[in-house]
């Protein structure tokens, strides 16, 4: 029996929700009471409506409590609008349904578990757009890792000894996914999203509220010709973000999670063990904040994904979840451990490692460009992080020193 989509939160019933446990558990799984939990949300999610539960059931004689978090499209209409005239929603039920599945049977098969381990678990994740009268309907349940330890941290406060971690699994998964694509001879997925903008894209509106943002704070600091060129950034913006994300040759392309940052990471501090052991890969004292003290880190939210080129989830990583000064110190180190990371999954999968060193290094200095207009496209961080007009400032202040702004 097919599991029924539900069109809103009164539709995930303990009927349906046992419907679902059982598709997990098997026909025996009872459900005996459903607890509705909230999570300690450090940012705010405005592309789905959640409901959070705690649902305790009976196999046999066993008693299992599953935590469980079941996204649903937005309720606000216009929010609803935009996430499915994205193909947001679309693009994460095929990435859970399909793409995941697909890289882990991929690195499975040559003694690898790196993408699973940063995943969370899907229970479900299911899409009709068949002409419902209330439109496109989509549901996917994740495993809620708060109970197990895990947070997401504050906006632009990633933890700086947590940054090698996230830094190391990101380089795992485009390593992975880039020899997963030259392996098959796969071409993009079709439910990914388009590198290739339209110029109506909405971005460049979302762009056009970022720059009357930090125009107030321009002024102040008589930064009238980088103004200035901030509105030629905006009026060209689905160009030169299309242009960005292209790899600068084919055998470059690599699976980017679109929206790799802080809101989208669940860390959890554990003592013992180091990173990279259940990968055959060594130590780094990096992702320690003590002796005996190391991070693991989860990523949800895969409603950005596309085919692009290494940088460009590593650049979302570092500007939008750390601050300037902090990735300035780091920068080299967080370019060093992604390489290693990158070109050591690429030798362990068998497949040669078709990025250089310096092709990363350029590749990242060019695509903050690109990290810029990300910035300025955060509106869900205008009025909520008081120090996010300051910071997409310091940002476009080091893009144009590094002459990116120029001839545009």
């Amino acid at each position: 029996m097919a599991l029924p989509i539900p069109s809103g939160p009164d539709d995930v019933t303990d009927e349906w929700l046992e419907q679902l446990l059982r598709r997990y558990h098997g026909d025996e799984y009872r459900l005996s009471s459903v607890t509705p939990t909230s999570i300690e949300a450090n940012q705010v999610s405005y592309c789905s409506e959640m409901r959070v539960l705690d649902c305790t059931g009976h196999l046999g004689s066993r008693s299992l409590t599953d935590h469980i978090l079941v996204k649903l499209l937005p309720k606000e209409a216009n929010i609803r609008a935009l996430v499915t005239q994205l193909k947001l929603v679309q693009c994460e039920t095929n990435v859970y349904k399909d793409l995941l599945p697909e890289l882990c049977q991929f690195e499975r098969s040559r003694g690898r578990s790196a993408v699973a381990s940063m995943i969370v678990r899907c229970l479900c994740a299911e899409i009709d757009d068949s002409g419902h009268p209330d439109g496109l309907r989509y549901v996917i349940v994740l495993e809620n890792l708060q109970p197990a330890g895990f947070s997401t941290p504050e906006p632009l406060n990633l933890p700086e000894n947590a940054l090698p971690e996230a830094v190391r699994q990101l380089a795992q998964l485009a390593a992975t996914s880039n020899a997963w694509l030259r392996n098959c001879s796969l071409q993009d997925p079709p439910y990914v999203l388009t590198t290739r903008l339209p110029k109506d894209h909405p971005t460049s509106q979302l762009i056009r509220i970022g720059v009357q943002n930090v125009e107030p704070g321009l002024r102040r600091q008589n930064r009238l010709k980088l103004l200035e060129k901030l509105h030629r950034v905006e009026e060209r913006a689905t160009e030169l973000i299309s242009a960005g994300l292209q790899p600068r040759e084919p055998k470059l392309r690599v699976v980017t999670h679109g929206d790799y940052r802080d809101g989208n990471l669940l860390l959890r501090r554990v003592e013992g063990g180091e990173n990279g052991e259940e990968n055959g890969e060594g130590p780094d004292e990096g992702s320690r904040s003590d002796r005996g003290a190391r991070w693991e880190v989860r990523v949800v939210d895969w409603q950005a994904t596309m085919v692009a080129h290494p940088a460009v989830d590593l650049i979302y990583l570092l500007m939008l979840s750390v601050p300037r000064s902090v990735m300035k110190r780091v920068e080299e180190r967080v370019l060093d451990i992604y390489w290693e990371g990158f070109s050591a999954s690429c030798g362990a999968l068998g497949a040669d490692c078709p990025l250089t060193r310096r092709q990363l290094t350029e590749d990242f200095r060019q695509a903050k460009l690109l990290g810029l207009m990300w910035c300025l496209c955060m509106v869900t961080l205008w009025g909520k992080q008081p120090l996010w007009p300051d910071h997409c400032i310091d940002v476009a202040v080091e893009v144009e020193e590094l002459g990116l702004l120029e001839g545009l």
